[in-house]
């Protein structure tokens, strides 16, 4: 660490926020905070410690951000998510970091460069939906998924719109899509992705988040896990059921597998088809 930093350190009005995590969401959303808390307290340095530190280059909020666990007397920001949970996540954070947050927007922020777009816009078609079909499953096992079949079904049923799938490389790949999944693009460039779309589809979880901190209205699969009025955001149509065994998400312990998938059940490909048009329509009148 050089001198200047260790100074920086020394500041009597620095707010240090980590989230030691590998989910994208979780990360991405300490962008809301630095941003609330920079409106509130202009003078105030922020420090982000995050395993994700690229999701924060180039925002105007951040002071200093750090890869993993460096700094002590940290804020961790928390929430929790159960079947009696009542206020929406960011919320909950916005009250957990113990300084005064009068009220605040609901809202994530991500900042591309033209360097993020170099690699990527040759290959990108003029107009193109994105879709993610896989999703973390490490801690809510299937419970948020929609499945690989369905998401097949939505590219059958768009056979005049290009569809380009992102996520993992081991991510199993969809036919008669633009497969960007294999090349790998990082973090930031699957930003630039999903801002040009025209609009994309996604589960519960990372690119949820992702698409609203780019401000691109996407339809998300909820099913009946969680409710949207805990994670979602109103850019997005959410599309969610109800079951009676639901909501049976909660960020107690990981998952057990859901053997029958109820919830999910309930969403049609053609209902998704509809949504996904309507947000098209949208975007070109726009």
């Amino acid at each position: 660490m050089n001198f200047s930093k260790f100074l920086f350190l020394l500041h009597p009005n620095k707010i240090i926020l980590r989230r030691i995590s590998k989910s994208l969401g979780d990360n991405l959303m300490l962008s809301f905070l630095a941003r609330e808390i920079k409106n509130a307290y202009p003078s105030k340095k922020v420090i982000i410690e995050t395993e994700w530190p690229e999701l924060f280059y180039n925002n105007p909020n951040v002071d200093w951000v750090i890869k993993g666990k460096k700094l002590p007397f940290y804020i961790k920001p928390k929430y929790h998510i159960g079947s009696s949970t009542e206020k929406h996540i960011l919320d909950q954070m916005a009250k957990a970091i113990h300084i005064s947050l009068d009220r605040w927007e609901r809202k994530l922020d991500f900042f591309t460069t033209l360097d993020d777009k170099s690699d990527v816009l040759n290959l990108l078609p003029k107009k193109y939906i994105v879709f993610c079909p896989v999703g973390k499953q490490t801690f809510a096992s299937n419970r948020k998924e929609w499945g690989l079949n369905n998401f097949q079904k939505l590219v059958d049923l768009l056979p005049d719109i290009s569809v380009v799938q992102i996520g993992d490389p081991s991510d199993p790949p969809l036919r008669g899509v633009i497969d960007f999944r294999t090349l790998g693009f990082p973090i930031r460039t699957c930003a630039v992705i999903i801002r040009r779309s025209l609009t994309g589809v996604f589960l519960e979880g990372g690119f949820m988040h992702l698409a609203n901190a780019v401000n691109k209205p996407s339809v998300i699969i909820y099913g009946g896990a969680l409710r949207p009025e805990i994670t979602g955001y109103d850019i997005h149509i959410n599309l969610a059921t109800k079951a009676e065994c639901g909501p049976c998400f909660t960020s107690d312990h990981p998952m057990a597998t859901c053997p029958t998938m109820e919830c999910m059940k309930q969403i049609a490909p053609e209902m998704v088809v509809k949504k996904i048009k309507g947000l098209i329509r949208r975007s070109d009148t726009e």
